[in-house]
């Protein structure tokens, strides 16, 4: 049988979504201010913007315990580093654009979600060989036949 070659990819906080929730925050806030200060603060104005807020407040607490780690393909199995023992991960593609792809892991205390964008870390070869080795699983599980020309 022949597998794709063993990849590991680095998972963790997205610094691009860290920069755009800081930016919605600084607007928030900026808004709440700017509605004070021209007196323009009615109840109304001051509930959405303390939902928008609780929201924001969600959102940074999501992205703060993003779990960092390393997903690593050995050509049979799929290993996570915050896996403690050497039992392997459940990894499944559950959104699969040209640029962007969501991977389902079910190990540990349930399944996590991640995403994957080509364009911030994760370049289109590397994409490619997490593909490769997602295919090469998929059909390993299901026992067809992964010699060349197949």
């Amino acid at each position: 049988m022949h597998f794709p070659a063993a990849i590991s990819i680095p998972i963790g906080r997205s610094p691009s979504q860290g920069l755009l929730l800081l930016s919605a925050t600084l607007l928030n806030a900026a808004v709440l201010a700017g509605l004070g200060v021209t007196g323009e603060l009615s109840f109304s104005w001051f509930a959405l913007n303390g939902l928008s807020g609780l929201l924001l407040l969600l959102a940074w607490r999501t992205w703060w315990c993003t779990p960092q780690g390393v997903l690593r393909w050995s050509g049979v199995a799929w290993q996570w580093s915050l896996w403690p023992g050497e039992e392997p991960c459940g990894v499944r593609c559950t959104i699969d654009l040209p640029w962007f792809l969501v991977l389902r892991l079910d190990c540990g205390r349930g399944p996590a979600h991640f995403g994957f964008i080509r364009a911030f870390g994760l370049g289109t070869a590397r994409l490619a060989s997490l593909r490769r080795a997602l295919v090469a699983d998929a059909r390993g599980k299901s026992g067809l036949n992964l010699t060349a020309g197949t």
